[in-house]
This record gives structure tokens, sequence and C-alpha cells, in this order.
């Protein structure tokens, strides 16, 4: 029988164990490219856009889960990365792809110039739920899998602030999945240091005042304090992205 075999056209080479480790890797990386190519097309914008706030967003996720992970955290949280230490990394990835509901969502919306009426803000924050009525409504026989579980606790809770005043649950606290806390805070630092159309980019000086200013209100402390840490890892991916 052939050491050979083909998955989505990747050969994968069971000849020796390395081999084997390298086909994985041409596998997960080639699988992993597709689904940033669809979100693309999703979500109408180009590859090299989505390629940039994924590797921003699992840059400054692993920065701070790492951070957490040797100074403090809550208990619950590290007893979860230590029964499933899988999450380690599956968590950076899912928050790459946080945004996925938002190709429902249309363009003239999420890209105004300017504040949203209260009836356009409410038809914006589908995006966290829309996924659910399609894209994982196909995936249901993989509720199981670890990636589809952490993806959909970041895709539905990233906008949950930990005071409960979020959406779409409104949950507070630890109630709060680990990877949706650490997505709350990085969503905001990528948001405000690149440009849109709808706000100028703000200085790192100013992103970080705005994320102490919201310490226990928006956003998880342990998560806070990780990033404040690691400031100056953080700062230097956002000053070369900006350059």
């Amino acid at each position: 029988m052939s050491n050979n075999h083909q998955i989505l056209g990747v050969k994968i080479n069971k000849s020796d164990q390395a081999e084997l480790t390298n086909s994985l890797k041409q596998l997960d990386g080639f699988i992993w490219d597709m689904l940033i190519g669809l979100s693309a097309i999703a979500e109408n914008v180009t590859v090299d856009q989505v390629h940039a706030h994924t590797r921003r967003c699992m840059a400054y996720t692993r920065i701070i889960l790492d951070e957490m992970l040797i100074s403090s955290m809550h208990d619950d949280d590290r007893d979860l990365i230590k029964r499933r230490p899988e999450y380690y990394d599956l968590i950076p990835r899912c928050c790459g792809l946080h945004d996925i509901g938002k190709s429902q969502i249309p363009d003239h919306l999420l890209n105004k110039p300017g504040k949203l009426s209260t009836q356009e803000f409410s038809y914006v924050k589908e995006h966290t739920l829309n996924p659910f009525e399609t894209f994982f409504s196909f995936l249901e026989t993989h509720n199981t899998n670890p990636f589809i579980i952490i993806l959909k606790d970041c895709v539905k809770h990233h906008h949950e602030r930990y005071d409960g005043s979020g959406y779409p649950l409104q949950l507070s606290g630890n109630d709060i999945p680990l990877v949706a806390r650490i997505m709350a805070v990085v969503d905001v630092i990528d948001a405000l240091t690149t440009d849109s159309s709808y706000s100028r980019r703000r200085s790192v000086d100013e992103t970080f005042d705005f994320l102490i200013s919201q310490r226990g209100i928006a956003f998880d402390p342990y998560v806070i304090d990780a990033t404040f840490r690691q400031r100056q890892k953080i700062q230097a991916i956002a000053n070369q992205d900006s350059q």
C-alpha cells in the first residue's frame, strides 16, 4: 500500500514521521489560506486587507494570551488551558476570523462615516448572530470540534462587555468566554490604530488611555493588565502596519 495519500490535493506522505509532520503542516497552511480567501470574498474586501487584519489580530492575541499564562489570569481560564491544551493554538486563529458575520451586513453601513443611527446599529449588531443561521448551520456534524467551539464563542461574544452591557446576550465577567474577552481588547486595539472610513487612526498612547479607562467596565482586568505589560510588542506591530 502506498505511503502517499491526498487530502484536498495536498499530498500526505506517511513514509516517516518527519515527512508526515511536514505534509500535515502544508495541509494546515492550505486550509487556513482558503479560509482567509473565502473570508475576503464574503466581506467584499481584498485578500491583502484580510491577511493584514487577521495577522495583526492573531499576533495581538498570542502576545496577550502568553502574558496572561506567565503572569496572572482567572483560575477558571488557566484550568481551561490545562484541560484543553489545544485551545492555546486555536484561540489566536479564531480571533483572526471573529468578523465573518459582517459578510451579511451591507457595505454602506459597515463603512458609513460618522455615527450609526439606532436602527442601523441594531442591524450591524446582527453580525454576531448571522453566521449561526448560515455558516455554522453547515457544520452541525462538527459541533464537538474544538476549533468550531472556540470560533462560535469568539464570533458571538466578542462585543460583550465585562460589566454586562454588551451584546448580543449581555454576558458579564467570566461568563464571557476567554477567547471573546481577549478579542474584545484586540478588536479595539486594531480598530483604533488603523485607518477606516468612519474614524481616524489614533496614536498608541490614545489607544492605551482608552483601554485603561475601560478596565473592569468593558474589558477583563486580567486581559488589560497583560496588554499593558506587553505594550512594547503591541506598539511595534501597530506602528509597523501604520507606516
